[in-house]
């Protein structure tokens, strides 16, 4: 819009620009699975021709990782930054809602009133989905957000979900020497993906020592000081017992709309979405 020639502000009440993808999603756990990637090939090291003692005894520092996670992180955010002063775009530090007719207001942070003389974009991304009857602490029964900021490899884990979101997760875990489970409701993994893909990445699951449980839900889970206990029901009907240090819940991701004030202004919403037009 700024290179367009429109005089742009953006609201923002993220610590820092990039939103979900930068943030809290793409970038954080593409940087986790090189970590991952990097572990597997030390390990296996002596089939690269590379000599190192002790290479299958190799393991992953967290700590060391989620430092150069942030760097990575970190570094792009600043590149957006300056894309905004290089474009004279001003962030505004706050939340937003819309009061029609063009306005703005800015009722967290630096409170204010906006007006724009032409558009109003609703950027507001999207922030992971819960599940009935499971109450997310984020401390031990998780979502991809406490996910990637781990300072500890869990000896177990449970995933609720196979998409995209869950086999990352259960990918990452399961090469820094984690016990994995994955909990998928539909009857194969990635369910969206087409099926030769999914019989693939079963097939490549199992042999990394990924459990996989579809056409299966957890019916309950609670946290406690130093794990998760639950049950989960299986897709022959049987149910069974759940103990991990973490249960994460990887089952999609919805909008963020709500407090936007989107139906208070005339905006036609739809299961949480903003409708759009052909213009």
């Amino acid at each position: 819009a700024a290179q367009l020639g429109l005089k742009t502000a953006v609201v923002e009440k993220q610590k820092a620009l990039g939103g979900t993808c930068l943030l809290w999603g793409c970038i954080p756990t593409k940087a986790l699975l090189e970590h991952a990637h990097a572990l597997k090939v030390v390990q296996r090291a002596k089939e690269f021709g590379v000599s190192i003692a002790d290479a299958a005894k190799a393991t992953i520092d967290m700590s060391q990782v989620q430092t150069r996670k942030d760097r990575v992180v970190s570094g792009l955010t600043k590149g957006v930054e300056f894309l905004f002063k290089k474009n004279k775009i001003d962030w505004i530090k706050g939340t937003a809602r819309l009061t029609g007719n063009g306005g703005l207001e800015i009722f967290e942070g630096e409170t204010q009133t906006l007006r724009a003389r032409k558009d109003i974009i609703v950027a507001t991304g999207s922030a992971p989905r819960g599940v009935p009857g499971i109450e997310i602490d984020r401390k031990r029964i998780i979502t991809s957000d406490e996910a990637i900021g781990l300072r500890e490899v869990p000896k177990t884990i449970v995933v609720m979900g196979s998409g995209a979101v869950g086999v990352e997760f259960a990918s990452i875990f399961n090469r820094f020497g984690s016990d994995v489970t994955i909990v998928e409701l539909l009857p194969r993994l990635v369910p969206v993906e087409d099926e030769a893909i999914s019989a693939e990445l079963e097939k490549s699951f199992r042999k990394q020592g990924i459990t996989s449980h579809t056409g299966a839900k957890v019916t309950g889970a609670k946290a406690g000081g130093d794990g998760v206990d639950g049950e989960m029901q299986l897709g022959d009907g049987t149910t069974k017992k759940i103990r991990a240090d973490y249960l994460l819940v990887a089952t999609g991701r919805g909008p963020v709309t709500s407090g936007v004030n989107a139906e208070g202004v005339g905006l036609r919403m739809e299961k949480g979405y903003i409708k759009v037009d052909t213009m």
